[in-house]
């Protein structure tokens, strides 16, 4: 789903908590053991884990392109 305002970004990152900010980029963030070996690896010290980190990043004159199945109402 094409996004272009940042208020419709912004109520779409806050409705689903699997999504968060990166900058302009919106990141999803995935558990994944093996993302330790990946360059889209991170580790998150709060729960402990490796997460695959999926980055939609803010393109000049059309926005976001985020799938719809992370959109939730």
């Amino acid at each position: 789903m094409q996004i272009s305002s940042l208020e419709v970004a912004n109520q779409v990152v806050n409705k689903n908590p699997d999504l968060d900010w990166n900058g302009w980029e919106i990141v999803h963030d995935v558990q994944d053991d093996s993302a330790e070996y990946s360059t889209e690896g991170i580790f998150k010290r709060v729960t402990g884990k490796w997460y695959r980190r999926i980055s939609y990043p803010f393109i000049e004159g059309t926005g976001w392109d985020i799938p719809s199945t992370l959109i939730r109402v």
